[in-house]
């Protein structure tokens, strides 16, 4: 452990809590520490700290107790969980849940649930710059009536995110691009919505069809599919398409926006990828049969849609009320579950897995490019950024995983079926926040 690295990265969430709850930072006591503040009981546990954590407890600044500690209470998370660390291996993983104890007992087992300190504290700070998590004093209201704790707020999304998954787009549009263009000699033709405007690009939906759709705004969905520009291609992954421009066709994708009747604070999902025509969800997750996928964490009604539902990459739903929500997150639709595989997953060859490790249940037909639990910090709901996804999918591309041919990525959506063979590791997205 860099004791001083992870000691000032820690401060830094304390005096940033410290100030934002209006306190002066000549207030601010740098001498209050573990071993300051608990005196002797703490000074008799010494001897059995390693010398790095000890070191570390002596420059990490305790906080008065009505100030609260760095975000990791917003993901979550009983009276036993917490951040732990390994002495032995220098290491640290968030359990959020008693359950998880199981699920990390073992660094040797586990490695890719245990991190430095340095690295979890990083990731926290990084929430608070892309502003996914706000401070503000503690007798202010947030912003959607959500969760807070002191002067800490989850929010469900920053416009900040939504730059960052534009950009993720981007680069997956000039992956797939690059290799049409080096398909054939001469220019390949530029689909015709964006045939007589190269500079200005049109978005992947127009505005007023997600006025008609009845899609929320502002909400994470709507910015992405109005800032994020429409491709000269006609297939952005295997068997998943950009939203049609058609308005009756575009409706026809959109059954949770377009039959929405929930409070303001509930975003229902969109869907932003469709698979094509008649490619149809699994009925273990069509949101008639289960509340397991669309229904937000805690819905006030449950959804009444029209059964089946469209296969295809949707957003997430979310009741912004709720803690740990995340409206940049997403959900892979595939129209058939995932066989899973067999054994250890530390040992096991092959099978469909989330970014724990984890083989995805076999129920379950979301399960793909998800977190499974998280080692920094957050409960089993909340779904993958949508931004990590298009960002493994720009991957597979560049890697040539995935080929790629006039109409844009080739394959249909049965060729997520590699992810249960030799081939999984490519379609597990690396643990984060």
């Amino acid at each position: 452990m860099d004791h001083a690295r992870c000691a000032a990265l820690h401060n830094y969430l304390m005096s940033y809590a410290w100030t934002a709850e209006g306190r002066s930072p000549e207030d601010w006591d740098a001498n209050s520490t573990f071993f300051t503040t608990n005196g002797l009981a703490a000074e008799a546990i010494r001897p059995r700290l390693d010398p790095l954590l000890a070191a570390f407890l002596d420059k990490a600044i305790v906080p008065p107790i009505d100030v609260d500690a760095p975000p990791l209470f917003l993901l979550g998370g009983e009276v036993d969980g917490g951040l732990f660390y390994h002495q032995s291996y220098h290491r640290a993983a968030v359990f959020m849940h008693m359950d998880d104890y199981g699920l990390a007992l073992s660094v040797r087992e586990h490695e890719e649930l245990w991190h430095p300190l340095e690295t979890i504290l990083s990731n926290w700070i990084s929430l608070v710059d892309i502003g996914k998590v706000t401070a503000s004093p503690r007798d202010a209201p947030s912003l959607f009536d959500n969760e807070k704790i002191g002067p800490w707020v989850w929010q469900p999304y920053s416009e900040t995110q939504v730059d960052s998954c534009i950009r993720a787009w981007d680069r997956l549009c000039e992956a797939i691009e690059t290799r049409r263009a080096a398909l054939q000699a001469q220019p390949v033709q530029r689909s015709p919505d964006n045939a007589n405007n190269a500079l200005e690009p049109h978005p992947l939906v127009h505005p007023s069809l997600l006025d008609a759709a009845r899609i929320p705004d502002p909400s994470f969905a709507r910015s992405f599919l109005t800032r994020a520009r429409r491709p000269a291609f006609s297939c952005t992954a295997p068997g998943l398409f950009p939203p049609p421009t058609d308005p009756e066709a575009f409706l026809s994708t959109q059954p949770f926006t377009t039959n929405h009747r929930e409070p303001n604070s509930i975003i229902p999902p969109v869907c932003l990828f469709p698979a094509g025509p008649g490619i149809l969800s699994h009925p273990a997750t069509n949101p008639c049969s289960t509340a397991g996928f669309y229904t937000p964490t805690s819905p006030s009604t449950p959804c009444i849609l029209p059964c089946p539902i469209q296969a295809g990459l949707y957003s997430e739903a979310v009741d912004r009320t709720c803690f740990d929500t995340a409206e940049e997150g997403f959900r892979l639709l595939l129209p058939y579950p995932l066989s899973q595989g067999h054994g250890n997953p530390s040992t096991a060859p092959a099978g469909a897995r989330t970014s724990d490790g984890a083989f995805i249940d076999r129920q379950r037909v979301d399960g793909l490019f998800q977190h499974g639990y998280k080692p920094f910090g957050g409960d089993y709901h909340r779904p993958q950024r949508l931004e990590r996804v298009l960002e493994a999918w720009e991957g597979l591309v560049s890697r040539g995983v995935w080929g790629v041919g006039r109409e844009g990525v080739k394959g249909s959506v049965e060729r997520f079926t590699e992810a249960e063979g030799w081939r999984w590791r490519e379609y597990v997205v690396k643990a984060s926040w």
